[in-house]
């Protein structure tokens, strides 16, 4: 179905600074933009934008969705007791219901709030890219590698579910991707890692990973392999062009350097260190300047609470200038584009992340009439700093109109509610029983 969405202020997050196209219409055909101006051909649907702000489809580079069914359970707590007392024990009594209920209602929040694209590691990461596409977004899911029995199974099980979604869901096609996402440097061996480079290279598979989140990971692996985790993750053949390193709070400008130098991306995720107190603080300027992709990422709905990508660029932009005492730290450009453009490469989706002729119709039109949104001085400034996700008028997915003035058009949002509200219930029962 065509679609037009005319008198729109279009901000296009190109590499050489945002581009501005005012009082346009954008004409949206068989998934595709493909025509930006002042042209009204017909449609067959029409939104009057009413000089309401159009942007990519936002991405979120890294996350957690099923953990909906968690938001809020355990709060207030440091990253490895958080993992260890409260959430691991729930988590051994998750099943594919659960997870599916739970990635759902994290797909209505993440339609509501303009993302379009997102990265998944997660138990039963059928039951995630499923729910993706149920929902109609793009999706990089992975079953989170360990080595020890989950909920999901023995290690060796969750390879080999993971060598199915491979094969059933494979990389470099179509709108929902297979990964793989060994969980970290102290939850996985060498040998496993070795596995994961070996799969993600005969497959040409992205590999999600967290990466130096805390002082006390990077401690460890030097204590346990005389490396620290980024160097141990080369040595083992996981830093690599297709990488997704989340986090990444304790690191080094050498390791940011070798970052660049490897073409992996990094998925920074603020709000969700500053609540779990992770320490350090991500190279972000040092990254940039040494040429590294760096999206964004809301981390777990447990760990954040919320899933809203325009709040994390907000939050990254602000975190730099504080953190570097230089209020020219992360303009708003560059955080549009990390919320954008370079989620949309970290992930492989490289039609995506842009508003362009030819460009996935990954969209969200942003509601310019909010109070907090007036006067519109600039255009940038506003989307990053002032806006929200709650002001998302209308997001479209693959040139579909999945959510308008407040109604979702795809997903029966009472009952992806009801669902993921029983799930939690009875999640926690079990392991509190």
């Amino acid at each position: 179905m065509s679609l037009r969405i005319d008198q729109v202020t279009v901000l296009d997050p190109a590499p050489q600074g945002p581009r501005i196209r005012e009082d346009v219409s954008v004409v949206v055909d068989e998934g595709r933009v493909r025509e930006i101006g002042q042209a009204r051909p017909e449609a067959d649907r029409v939104i009057e934008g009413g000089g309401d702000l159009l942007v990519p489809g936002l991405v979120n580079a890294h996350g957690h969705a099923a953990m909906t069914v968690l938001r809020g359970y355990a709060d207030d707590l440091p990253l490895q007791p958080w993992l260890e007392r409260a959430i691991w024990p729930v988590e051994a009594h998750l099943t594919g219901d659960h997870v599916h209920a739970g990635a759902r209602l994290a797909a209505a929040e993440m339609i509501e709030a303009g993302i379009t694209a997102f990265a998944d590691m997660y138990l039963f990461a059928e039951d995630v890219a499923r729910a993706a596409e149920e929902a109609g977004l793009a999706c990089l899911a992975g079953a989170s590698i360990v080595d020890q029995p989950t909920a999901e199974g023995r290690p060796e099980e969750v390879l080999a579910n993971t060598k199915t979604l491979l094969r059933e869901r494979p990389p470099g096609e179509g709108r929902v991707r297979a990964s793989l996402a060994p969980h970290a440097v102290y939850s996985t061996s060498a040998e496993t890692l070795e596995t994961v480079a070996e799969l993600a290279d005969e497959h040409g598979a992205s590999i999600q990973i967290h990466v130096a989140e805390t002082m006390q990971e990077v401690y460890e692996a030097e204590a346990e392999h005389g490396l620290r985790p980024l160097a141990h993750l080369d040595e083992h053949g996981c830093l690599t062009e297709r990488s997704i390193l989340a986090h990444c709070g304790w690191m080094t400008r050498a390791e940011a350097e070798r970052v660049a130098d490897a073409g992996a991306s990094v998925a920074h995720c603020p709000t969700a260190n500053q609540k779990l107190a992770t320490g350090g603080t991500t190279p972000v300027p040092e990254l940039l300047a040494a040429g590294a992709t760096v999206a964004v990422g809301t981390d777990g709905p447990a760990s954040n609470n919320r899933i809203d990508v325009l709040q994390e660029a907000k939050r990254a932009a602000l975190t730099h200038k504080h953190h570097r005492w230089d209020a020219e730290q992360l303009p708003a450009g560059q955080a549009l584009a990390m919320a954008t453009r370079a989620g949309a490469h970290a992930l492989g989706f490289t039609d995506a992340g842009r508003v362009q002729q030819g460009a996935w119709a990954d969209l969200a039109l942003l509601d310019t009439d909010r109070p907090h949104l007036r006067p519109m001085h600039d255009p940038v400034s506003q989307a990053v700093y002032a806006a929200r996700g709650g002001d998302v008028r209308t997001t479209i997915a693959d040139g579909e109109v999945v959510y308008h003035e407040g109604e979702h058009e795809r997903l029966d949002v009472g009952t992806v509610v009801a669902d993921a509200e029983q799930a939690a219930t009875d999640l926690v029962t079990e392991a509190e029983g």
